[in-house]
């Protein structure tokens, strides 16, 4: 009111001049209460303005020295920590205590995670449930037609397909969930090692499954004891003893092991690599590199496991695609297309390639140098640039690449399905299929259009500025 000049022009006559004032004392009086409020308010936005920065602050100070931690322990991996195994005990936390406050951040870790990845975990679950739903159609028909082998031999695939819908999703998928927690990590992989282990009955002979039992259970061995957060001398007995054992299983399976009984040969050079890893695990941990140790350790039955997940993986979607091949026949490459005679029982070698690269991927997650030199990469494509008034990342244009392509593929699938004929009774029905064109069109568009919107939001590009 102050700045308003208006408001002093004050009357010449007397009296007019007084009933002026009592109003503006008036109206003073009514805005004082508004103005005191306003006065409060500002102070306290204020404190909660130094309360955000001194909390970013600290935040930058905290990534900052996290930053500079997995620097050293990338720089110092061959450091020694600890003295000999044999040698005087140094001062260590009570183990129950160490257990406790493990417990404690591992389950803290993984809520906090889950509740910011909630979106991601849906949709895994979805893409199970999918993937269950169509196998179990393929077997139907497959059923219907008896084409099913009583010994599921090149049909592994459809023999339980709600544990190779999990399988084959989760095996695939947990390379979309950036930075998991270990924890996380573990909870993968233990569901797909209880899937595989059911697909695996009396598939595989008697031997190798117990192999692979062996395996699996010294695989959860070890990475619980990778969820212990800090050093012990009980656990470094415990690491040595497992580690040794592990050597001695190994090479028992690799002397003995029945080699003609052995569906996928790659599996002896993983189980070598893991013999050589705990056998460098056993050393690190005896002299005293217990980090080193540590993350051989968990490695070396990890690498076991990843590659028995991947290779099954591997072939399982190679079985899924010829015998889709079997029954899809009528294919268009305007609607979906793809030349499955070069598919045969043996999967093309991309997919290997792939299977090598997510090997050494989940493999060198263990390892802090790995985290170190990939975090460059990863703030190259997380990096927020700016054209213009628009901000974007090189993530969030891959993303909507990638989701406008599944969009696409989808609605590619759905009317390569829903139009051909894979029972003869419905091929000769085709009257039924005349009229299938226009909802199909409509099915299509509306695929394409929720792909549009999902990949436009998933860019971060304001929805509300678009013209529909």
């Amino acid at each position: 009111l102050l700045s308003v000049p208006a408001l002093f022009k004050f009357p010449t006559d007397s009296s007019t001049l007084m009933k002026y004032l009592q109003k503006i004392q008036v109206i003073a009086y009514e805005t004082g209460p508004i103005d005191t409020s306003l006065k409060v308010a500002s102070n306290n936005i204020q404190t909660l303005l130094n309360h955000v920065n001194m909390t970013v602050f600290k935040l930058e100070s905290s990534l900052e020295e996290i930053e500079s931690y997995q620097k050293d322990m990338a720089v110092h991996t061959y450091k020694r920590e600890f003295d000999n195994i044999w040698g005087p005990l140094d001062f260590y936390r009570p183990f129950n205590e160490i257990l406790d406050f493990s417990e404690k951040k591992g389950l803290l870790t993984l809520k906090f995670y889950a509740e910011n990845n909630t979106g991601k975990l849906i949709f895994l679950v979805l893409l199970v449930a999918t993937s269950f739903i169509y196998l179990r159609s393929l077997k139907n028909i497959y059923l219907e037609n008896n084409l099913l082998k009583p010994d599921f031999n090149g049909q592994l695939v459809l023999r339980y397909p709600l544990f190779s819908a999990g399988l084959l999703v989760i095996s695939l998928f947990q390379f979309f969930f950036i930075s998991p927690p270990f924890i996380l990590n573990v909870i993968f992989w233990l569901v797909s090692c209880i899937c595989l282990t059911i697909i695996f009955k009396k598939y595989v002979s008697r031997y190798w499954m117990r192999v692979w039992l062996f395996m699996v259970v010294f695989f959860l061995i070890a990475a619980l004891g990778n969820l212990v957060l800090q050093a012990s001398r009980i656990e470094r007995w415990f690491m040595l003893i497992t580690s040794i054992i592990g050597v001695l299983g190994g090479i028992v399976a690799m002397l003995k092991g029945h080699r003609e009984e052995l569906r996928e040969k790659w599996i002896i050079w993983s189980i070598a690599f893991m013999v050589l890893l705990e056998f460098a695990s056993t050393l690190a941990n005896l002299f005293g590199r217990y980090n080193l140790g540590k993350t051989l350790f968990i490695s070396g039955f990890l690498n076991v496991i990843i590659a028995i997940l991947f290779l099954w993986t591997v072939r399982l979607i190679n079985e899924g695609l010829v015998l889709a091949f079997n029954v899809y026949s009528g294919q268009d490459k305007k609607l979906f297309y793809l030349n499955f005679e070069k598919v045969g029982k043996k999967a093309p070698p991309l997919f290997y390639v792939l299977l090598v690269v997510g090997w050494v991927v989940l493999l060198g997650r263990n390892f802090p140098a790995f985290e170190y030199l990939f975090k460059p990469f990863q703030n190259f494509f997380s990096q927020d640039r700016t054209l213009g008034d628009y901000t974007f990342s090189i993530n969030n244009l891959l993303l909507f690449i990638a989701i406008m392509s599944i969009a696409v593929i989808i609605s590619k699938i759905v009317s390569f399905f829903a139009s051909d004929g894979h029972l003869p009774s419905n091929r000769d029905n085709k009257n039924d299929r005349q009229g299938i064109g226009s909802w199909l069109l409509l099915i299509r568009i509306s695929i394409l259009c929720i792909g549009l919107f999902l990949a436009i939001a998933a860019a971060g590009i304001p929805v509300g500025k678009l013209t529909i």
